[in-house]
């Protein structure tokens, strides 16, 4: 019976100890930066004395990474956040352009862009060149971004629901 306990007791430590060392070693990690003198803010801004310091990091779909001005503007509204920075255009502007930041599983930084009234084919072109001039980055370099441009609910009932893409990038949907 003694030695029954001793084998058990062994067992137990084993497996509680594995599991630590599961749970430690299974848990996503998030980069470290390459020059240990940089630090990010919450807008993705590496600060520093790299190379690249105040500038904002933007992953392409190839995997390359452009680096552009900060865009974010320092006065941001109520909800943004967590859900997004307001990149220019308002709520009640004829379209909205949202940044959404990458998140530590290293996905793609998003820029949502929300079109709010007719005519969309002008406005699209209108929050292209607002999103060219607050990227400062060439039309193949924002392509390769994830951009979705979207309609606001009830302004159109042929493109509702639809990513319409950039004028610019292939696959985008051509608008009157």
């Amino acid at each position: 019976m003694k030695r029954f306990l001793i084998i058990f007791s062994i067992l137990i430590t084993l497996v509680v100890v594995g599991v630590l060392i599961f749970v430690f070693v299974s848990k996503p990690s998030t980069p470290e930066p390459t020059d240990q003198s940089q630090q990010e803010d919450p807008f993705g801004v590496v600060t520093g004395s790299g190379s690249n310091s105040g500038m904002v990091p933007l992953k392409l779909d190839s995997g390359a990474i452009v680096y552009t001005q900060p865009f974010v503007p320092e006065e941001q509204p109520d909800w943004a956040g967590p859900s997004g920075y307001q990149v220019a255009g308002t709520n009640e502007s004829a379209f909205l352009i949202t940044y959404i930041e990458p998140d530590a599983y290293g996905s793609q930084a998003q820029f949502l862009i929300n079109l709010q009234e007719e005519p969309l084919g002008q406005n699209r072109k209108e929050a292209e060149n607002a999103l060219r001039t607050s990227l400062r980055l060439t039309d193949s370099q924002i392509c390769g971004l994830d951009v979705q441009v979207w309609t606001a609910p009830g302004v159109s009932d042929v493109y509702s629901g639809r990513n319409l893409g950039l004028s610019f990038c292939s696959g985008s949907v051509q608008l009157p």
